[in-house]
C-alpha cells in the first residue's frame, strides 16, 4: 500500500514526496503550509490576505459575521443586567421541565420547552418590533434626490436688434 502511495505521488509530482518536504506554518506552527501560500496554512494565509487587502482593520478575524440566528453571546449582551440568569439551560425557564439540548432558545436569553417557546407564551421581554424596524432601516436606506431648480419658460416676445 505504501508503494502505491509513493508511485501515485511520483506520477502526480514527478518525484516521490518525502516528510522533509513538509514545512510547518510560519504563523501558528500547528498545520503544514506550502510554498504557494508563503509556508502558511490555509487559515493563516486567509487572515494574512485579508489584512493585506484591508489595512484599516486591526484584526480581520475579530470581525463578526452577520447571521440570521443570534448567537448565545449576542443574546447575553442584549439581556438586562437586572434579569435573573438561567443556571440550568437543560430545563424550561417557565415550567422547569427537562428539555435537554432540544430546548428552544429565545431572544430574551432563556431556554423554553415546546409549549412555551413562542414569545406570547412566556411573557417575552425582547423588543421584536424595534429589532424589525432597525433591520428594515439598515437594509433600506432612504435615497433622496437633490431638488431641481424651476425652469423658466423662454421669453418668446424678445425683439431681436
Amino acid at each position: 500500500a505504501e508503494y502505491m502511495g509513493i508511485f501515485f505521488c511520483y506520477l502526480m509530482q514527478g518525484k516521490p514526496s518525502q516528510a522533509s518536504d513538509r514545512v510547518l506554518c510560519t504563523s501558528c506552527n500547528k498545520f503544514y503550509g506550502s510554498a504557494a501560500t508563503n509556508n502558511m496554512c490555509s487559515m493563516c494565509n486567509k487572515i494574512f490576505l485579508e489584512k493585506s487587502l484591508d489595512p484599516g482593520k486591526s484584526n480581520a478575524s475579530s470581525a463578526p459575521v452577520e447571521s440570521s440566528k443570534p448567537t448565545s453571546e449576542e443574546i447575553k449582551e442584549k439581556t438586562d443586567p437586572g434579569k435573573p440568569k438561567q443556571e440550568d439551560i437543560k430545563k424550561c425557564w417557565k415550567c422547569k421541565i427537562k428539555v435537554g439540548y432540544l430546548g428552544f432558545q429565545c431572544k430574551c436569553g432563556y431556554v423554553f420547552c415546546s409549549k412555551h417557546r413562542h414569545f406570547d407564551d412566556h411573557e417575552c421581554s425582547f423588543d421584536f418590533k424595534g429589532e424589525g424596524k432597525s433591520k428594515i432601516g439598515k437594509a433600506n436606506p432612504t435615497v433622496e434626490m437633490p431638488k431641481l431648480e424651476k425652469l423658466q419658460p423662454p421669453n418668446l416676445y424678445l425683439i431681436p436688434d
